[in-house]
């Protein structure tokens, strides 16, 4: 029986590769995979999408190892022995039970970005090795990056918005200071032209003429 308990079972890790020219985006940390955990002859693995969101059917299922699941169009890549566990066969049984029965891994649940395969990969990997281990960092690296972008898009998106409404408010402050300086100046027009006297009109001066002689002599009208 102590022989039995001290037995370890090896935990692999399976990756597939998405796309068919993954080895130019892998080369710089940026491949797209779909993963699996090997374990007691099985490989475990978690999908799902918007064709189950009316369901709560489990997204956590098993297969042969290394075999390319229904309906996706995947290529395997390679295996990793990751490390050997000193639970029971029971206790893996449990843990995999109960991931299955976990409302998070239900099917509905999955999302390309930030509820996938490899999260899935990733956390198994955890509860099988008591949180001593975990997924390759590379293994998730674009859904990480783009589950960043989409939650920092509103916040960028909201500082777009205040700077925006910012420049207007300031608009409004100068247009409403202009308007200010417009009323003052015409109000200021009316005053003077108020206390200015109003001139009178010149008297006619006599007109004269010069006649014969070069003689200056009074206009007669």
């Amino acid at each position: 029986m102590s022989n039995f308990r001290n037995r370890k079972t090896v935990v692999k890790l399976n990756v597939y590769d998405l796309i068919s020219f993954n080895d130019i985006f892998s080369s710089i940390g940026f491949g797209i995979f779909h993963s699996g955990v090997e374990i007691n002859g099985k490989e475990w693995s978690f999908g799902g999408g918007e064709q189950f969101k009316n369901t709560s059917q489990t997204g956590v299922f098993s297969q042969r190892p290394r075999q390319i699941p229904d309906g996706m169009d995947i290529e395997f890549r390679e295996s990793f022995d990751l490390f050997e566990t000193n639970k029971t066969s029971r206790e893996i049984r449990r843990c995999l039970e109960e991931m299955q029965s976990d409302p998070r891994w239900q099917a509905r649940n999955y999302h390309v970005l930030e509820h996938n395969c490899n999260h899935f990969t990733d956390q198994l990997i955890r509860e099988l090795s008591d949180e001593q281990c975990s997924a390759p960092s590379w293994l998730n690296r674009p859904a990480k990056t783009g589950s960043w972008f989409l939650n920092c898009l509103p916040c960028l998106k909201n500082c777009f918005d205040e700077k925006e409404n910012e420049n207007q408010t300031q608009q409004q402050q100068q247009q409403q200071q202009r308007n200010q300086v417009i009323d003052l100046e015409n109000s200021t027009s009316t005053m003077q032209q108020m206390k200015t006297p109003q001139t009178q009109s010149p008297k006619k001066s006599p007109l004269f003429f010069q006649g014969k002689g070069n003689k200056i002599g009074k206009r007669v009208d």
